[in-house]
């Protein structure tokens, strides 16, 4: 049966105060196993103690991953949110410049042409969907 901790703390200082006595078996026996017990209970009560601040840092772990992980989701839908409207302003801008500058007379200006080259350029990078588009439109228009 266990015993309180304060409860084992006050025979040990009762045994103390009978010290002078311990040469009597039955005394010695009983102060023995007071002891033992008050060792068992202060090794299970460190590793409580332990497996409480281990338990305490793994649920700070767990819960700094999941910030992390949340944290990062966001991020990524965040940049997604921006690469598409990125891609999207970028498409506005290339379908203008090509509006502007292909039925203009400056088609054979030396800047406009290196411009233009550079809008496909821009295209070919945004991918297949605005270069359909971009043909469809001049096809439609200058062809």
């Amino acid at each position: 049966m266990r015993m309180p901790l304060w409860l084992m703390q006050a025979i040990s200082d009762l045994f103390n105060a009978f010290s002078s006595y311990m040469d009597i078996p039955q005394l010695k026996k009983i102060s023995m196993q007071v002891q033992d017990e008050k060792v068992r209970d202060s090794t299970v009560y460190q590793a409580r103690c332990y497996h409480t601040a281990f338990t305490r840092r793994a649920d700070i772990i767990r819960h700094s991953l999941y910030i992390m992980h949340s944290t990062t989701s966001t991020l990524m839908i965040f940049a997604g949110i921006v690469a598409v409207s990125l891609q999207d302003e970028l498409k506005m801008l290339v379908r203008k410049d090509f509006r502007e500058f292909l039925p203009s007379p400056s088609v054979g200006n030396e800047s406009t042409i290196k411009m233009l080259g550079e809008a496909c350029m821009v295209v070919d990078a945004l991918g297949d969907e605005p270069r359909a588009e971009l043909l469809s439109w001049f096809i439609r228009h200058h062809v």
